[in-house]
């Protein structure tokens, strides 16, 4: 793909802190160099109130494969580095949507579907 419009979305689910949003979008942001947004995370099954997911968005503007690859690359360095400062590490989600001419969106999703701590892989071939 080149020239393609990219939003790249981080969905973080686990036993996290109450600044853990900031804190993490602050440590993309300085990682990418790209704006995160925290988006209102979808509402939990927790009677005690604890914070139990967080989503944050980036957008990219036209751009290669090869640039949007390198960006997901330091988002999963800095996830990593940040989950294991945890005692019960969070699972994490990218995703990357594109947009086309004619506004249709795609997605790529990127999961850790093993539950078992590993790195989420890309799910788009490399090369």
């Amino acid at each position: 793909m080149v020239g393609v419009a990219m939003r790249l979305t981080v969905s973080v689910r686990g036993s996290l802190g109450l600044d853990d949003d900031r804190r993490l979008t602050d440590e993309l942001t300085t990682a990418t160099g790209l704006a995160w947004r925290l988006e209102p995370a979808p509402a939990g099954d927790h009677l005690d109130g604890a914070v139990t997911e967080i989503v944050l968005t980036a957008v990219l503007g036209k751009t290669t494969e090869l640039v949007v690859g390198a960006v997901v690359e330091k988002v999963r360095e800095r996830l990593d580095q940040w989950r294991g400062e945890h005692l019960d590490e969070p699972d994490y989600v990218i995703t990357r949507t594109t947009a086309d001419e004619a506004g249709v969106a795609h997605e790529a999703v990127a999961r850790d579907d093993a539950d078992d701590g590993s790195r989420p892989q890309d799910p788009t071939p490399e090369g």
